[in-house]
């Protein structure tokens, strides 16, 4: 069983917390702000920029004066999301991994009900997910998610926006024991990332909404460009093959 009650009495963070930046300070200043508001306390923030705005984002950071926060930078900018999140992986200390994309934005409870979650876990558990609150400028539409342990494997290939990162939670060894997130990916990286490790692991879902997404229109995002989305949709396709092999149905469905 993941043993997070012995966490909480060790000097480690219980949670590293990675947030992918590029070039929006306004918009990570908020996500930010919605991590410092947990009821959770115990983690340590790694910000990965990936942007080119110079000092801007450890200036941002330096005004919380918040110990827990740390910035690294990308190798080159404009890396792309998938190795900003590696890079900030990578550099994480806790056992357990959170992702966080700088446009979203978590609710108070969610580490707290998540760690709860992986605590109560059968050992073959290595990572969790839940419920988001998809909010279109204003209007909020619930992208559900089912509640428990088990399985997801089949779920991982048929419904690809399923797990959105910035609702999950994952055990390290198994982020890194699959590969992390795959570069070369233009789009769809979380849905392919998804697909490796429902394979390998369990994973447990909640059904409250513990993130709210931001979907802003005219902001610019991988998800908004069609070119983009088509060559990953292809891309994990051609990836997944053999999977998809044992099950035609889910590929008709794509």
């Amino acid at each position: 069983n993941l043993s997070v009650s012995l966490q909480l009495i060790s000097d480690m963070p219980a949670v590293s917390v990675v947030i992918p930046t590029h070039n929006r300070p306004d918009l990570l200043t908020e996500a930010l702000a919605s991590v410092r508001a947990q009821t959770f306390t115990n983690y340590e923030i790694v910000i990965s920029d990936d942007g080119d705005l110079g000092t801007a984002t450890e200036e941002m950071v330096a005004s919380f004066a918040d110990p827990r926060v740390r910035v690294i930078r990308t190798p080159h900018p404009h890396s792309g999301g998938s190795m900003a999140r590696n890079c900030g992986a990578r550099e994480s200390q806790a056992a357990l991994i959170a992702f966080l994309d700088d446009d979203d934005e978590w609710l108070p409870h969610k580490i707290e009900r998540q760690l709860a979650a992986l605590e109560s876990a059968s050992p073959r558990t290595a990572y969790c997910f839940s419920s988001i609150l998809m909010d279109y400028e204003g209007k909020e539409v619930l992208n559900r998610v089912e509640e428990g342990e088990g399985d997801f494997a089949e779920r991982a290939l048929r419904r690809f926006s399923g797990t959105m990162t910035s609702s999950l939670v994952v055990r390290r060894d198994a982020f890194f024991d699959v590969g992390g997130f795959d570069e070369a990916f233009p789009s769809h990286q979380e849905a392919e990332l998804m697909i490796r490790l429902a394979e390998r692991y369990h994973g447990v879902g909640i059904a409250e909404p513990l993130v709210r997404m931001k979907v802003a229109v005219g902001r610019e995002h991988v998800g908004g460009d069609i070119a983009r989305r088509i060559e990953g949709r292809e891309m994990l396709l051609a990836k997944h093959a053999k999977r998809y092999a044992a099950h035609p149905a889910l590929l008709a469905r794509h």
